[in-house]
């Protein structure tokens, strides 16, 4: 058993334990801007018309993403609220996992 003893202060990433992988993906605005866009029209292709507050929010998180200064605060939200229109719609999980990333990427700072 090895014996480790850490002291100091610690700043950013780190990780303990063995077989540890870490890796971090750095998107710029407009690639995660693009794919976001592209998806939400894929989401909006898959879901229907009887899903009318769904789409709404589709729209709302489109509106965030492609306003001329992004709001971290109101993009983020805008997905919140799409995320919670879409509990009852089948078959948009993968798209809405890849969106969660995009929108992470474009309105984190």
């Amino acid at each position: 058993m090895n014996d480790v003893h850490i002291g100091g202060s610690v700043g950013g990433n780190f990780s303990i334990g063995d077989n540890v992988t870490q890796s971090n993906m750095i998107v710029n605005a407009a690639e995660a801007r693009q794919g976001l866009l592209a998806n939400l029209a894929s989401l909006r292709e898959q879901v229907t018309a009887d899903h009318p507050v769904a789409l709404t929010r589709i729209n709302d998180l489109e509106e965030e993403a492609t306003a001329e200064e992004i709001d971290p605060k109101s993009g983020l939200k805008a997905f919140d609220r799409l995320k919670a229109a879409l509990l009852g719609v089948a078959g948009v999980t993968e798209v809405l996992a890849t969106i969660e990333d995009q929108v992470r990427s474009l309105f984190s700072s």
